[in-house]
């Protein structure tokens, strides 16, 4: 059974990618300075979360290793929502109120799952 914020992770690189790739959208002058690194960051996060999830929290370097990466995805959720609200703002770029909504809620669900999976690692290895 898949880890459920690798899921989570999963549908917000397509969901990404979807709201990218059109150039409707995105017109093509914005491919190099918000589609590639908004793509870039989506995909970076899944990976952050796999890899960490791999990590075994009983042994200490890997325990290091494993927080450090759920910190560097969530500061990448905060990243990518702080490009999706330049989009919305940005009057070249075709993203409507309700777009904007519902892709920041795939980013906030990673978000809060990477925070809540960081905090029960801490407890878990507290005891």
């Amino acid at each position: 059974k898949e880890f459920l914020l690798t899921s989570k992770a999963k549908d917000l690189v397509k969901h990404t990618v979807f709201m990218t790739d059109s150039i409707k959208r995105y017109p093509k002058k914005f491919k190099f300075s918000y589609v590639n690194r908004m793509q870039e960051i989506a995909i970076d996060i899944l990976e952050d979360i796999q890899t960490a999830n791999e990590l075994n929290i009983n042994d200490p370097e890997e325990l290091k290793e494993r927080l450090y990466l759920q910190n560097k995805a969530i500061t990448k959720c905060k990243t990518l929502s702080f490009f999706i609200e330049l989009s919305f703002e940005n009057e070249s770029i075709n993203i409507n109120d309700k777009q904007c909504k519902t892709w920041i809620k795939y980013v906030l669900d990673v978000q809060y799952m990477a925070v809540r999976w960081r905090t029960k690692d801490k407890e878990r290895t507290r005891r």
